[in-house]
């Protein structure tokens, strides 16, 4: 994936604001598009600020359907299994193109009606999470230099790492740049298909850079049979290299970051599936 405040982006904390359903009349693209991907290669994602476009190349539905309403995918239920396998390119193109991300989420609900037929509910449920706390040691992380609350949205510069506000997220590597706990928390929720709540009391900006082992969950290869990346760029232009031997990552979380996660329950916002067809292809 190639921007990482999506990536999978895709993910938020329980309590925001609940996205508009189907019954509620939503913005719309001009033109959209919606074909099936047998290639199995080079997976991207775009969403506003682009000439007013949103989707994405070799996405499942459900991967998208994660960014369009705010969650990750462990919080979408019921539906066929293709909905999670089946590969498309989907592309909408609207008529302003400095369109901002959240019309673009409403717009793509909009296209996900129409094209899949998609209809849909809110719940919420009880369910395990893990609460991120501070470790007996005390935190390890560092306040950014800069603290000023503007994310800035977009890609980075090439051989730059993340832009201030965001994570740029890989396997087995996570590196921050200004940003805020509960932002990482949402972030890290991707590798573990379990919703993190930021339980540290800790306020502030902080850059962060955590490593650690992955295991078979996290899929080292891309859809296409490419192994992905082991190394990533932090925000000093630093290449950090995976270590093959090094720590699980409940493990490094403790021992690089002075935190820890534990089992908790709280009530998840769930998004339930009622119908959902194969789109025709155009």
């Amino acid at each position: 994936m190639t921007w990482e405040r999506l990536g999978f982006a895709l993910a938020i904390t329980v309590g925001m604001a609940r996205a508009q359903t189907t019954t509620t009349a939503r913005p719309e693209f001009a033109v959209t598009s919606v074909k099936p991907n047998h290639t199995g290669c080079c997976t991207t994602w775009g969403a506003g600020n682009r000439g007013g476009g949103g989707g994405g190349k070799n996405v499942t539905l459900k991967e998208l359907m994660g960014f369009a309403y705010r969650l990750q995918q462990f919080q979408i239920s019921g539906g066929p299994r293709w909905i999670g396998s089946d590969r498309f390119d989907i592309e909408g193109k609207a008529e302003d193109p400095n369109i901002d991300f959240d019309r673009v989420r409403l717009m793509l609900q909009s296209l996900f009606e129409d094209r899949f037929k998609l209809k849909v509910h809110r719940e919420t449920k009880q369910s395990a999470v893990y609460a991120l706390v501070v470790g007996k040691g005390g935190s390890k992380i560092k306040l950014s230099r800069d603290q000023s609350p503007e994310n800035v949205d977009g890609p980075s510069p090439p051989g730059a790492g993340p832009n201030h506000g965001a994570i740029r997220i890989g396997v087995g590597n996570l590196v921050g740049n200004a940003v805020t706990l509960s932002w990482f928390a949402t972030m890290l929720s991707q590798r573990l298909d379990r919703l993190i709540v930021d339980k540290t009391s800790l306020t502030g900006r902080f850059d962060i850079r955590l490593q650690w082992t992955p295991n078979a969950g996290e899929y080292p290869f891309d859809p296409g049979g490419n192994r992905l990346p082991t190394s990533i760029i932090d925000m000093n232009g630093t290449t950090v290299t995976l270590d093959p031997s090094g720590p699980s990552i409940f493990s490094a979380i403790q021992e690089q970051l002075g935190l820890r996660l534990e089992s908790a329950k709280a009530p998840v916002d769930v998004l339930v599936i009622d119908r959902v067809e194969r789109p025709s292809e155009n």
